[in-house]
């Protein structure tokens, strides 16, 4: 493993309203401080839930 840092992508996202009012609410009952650390973290969950749900598919 490097000891470089990744490089970090912007992007920018359009959400409706309910959406982003489900990632304040996790956002909160987590006590995360930063939107983008909660959107990355949910990100990252939901990545590796459908990596899990493909590799039982096969």
């Amino acid at each position: 493993m490097s000891d470089e840092a990744e490089a970090i992508i912007r992007k920018t996202v359009s959400l409706p309203a309910s959406t982003w009012q489900q990632i304040e609410d996790f956002q909160f009952a987590r006590r995360i401080k930063k939107d983008a650390v909660a959107i990355r973290y949910l990100i990252d969950l939901g990545l590796k839930a459908e990596m899990e749900r493909i590799k039982e598919e096969k």
